[in-house]
């Protein structure tokens, strides 16, 4: 199943997009620190969160993103990973998540994929949710992701960018 972020920051009414413009959002672990809080492998759960938080760091962004190579704007943001929005208090970060999970899981900005053999699925992991449904057992299932370190077409914009303003 995907999710447009696209879609969802389309469908936000205009004084909620001006309320969300400028705030930033905590990503990190979210859901999947619980991958890491149980003893294992002779090391505590405080030991392996403590190595993954090391490991995987934090990330802080603004909750209305613009696509670095289609210039569109989205809503950034997605329930298993954003901890906390700067600057709310918990109770307010916790009410605004609530509010953006809700609407960030419409139906209408969705997409679920019937498999058949031989399907391939790509997607822009920065505009899009996804969650893997096991709606395909017994069958076997294949995923292979691909992480963009370095973008051409974004490195092209910013250089076209500075030619326009002047700069060297």
């Amino acid at each position: 199943m995907w999710s447009s972020c696209y879609a969802a920051y389309a469908r936000l009414p205009d004084g909620m997009k001006r309320d969300l413009e400028g705030l930033e959002a905590i990503h990190d672990l979210g859901d999947f620190r619980n991958s890491f809080a149980t003893k294992k492998n002779g090391k505590s759960g405080v030991e392996r969160l403590n190595e993954s938080v090391q490991q995987f760091g934090h990330n802080i962004r603004p909750l209305i993103g613009t696509h670095p190579v289609t210039g569109r704007r989205f809503l950034n943001f997605n329930e298993a990973f954003v901890t906390h929005i700067v600057g709310l208090t918990t109770n307010e970060a916790n009410s605004l998540n609530t509010f953006l999970a809700n609407h960030m899981n419409k139906p209408e900005d969705q997409v679920r994929w019937r498999w058949s053999a031989g399907d391939l699925a790509m997607w822009d992991n920065r505009v899009t949710m996804h969650y893997a449904l096991a709606d395909y057992l017994p069958e076997y299932r294949c995923m292979n992701r691909v992480t963009v370190v370095r973008d051409r077409r974004i490195e092209n914009s910013i250089e076209k960018n500075r030619e326009s303003q002047g700069a060297t």
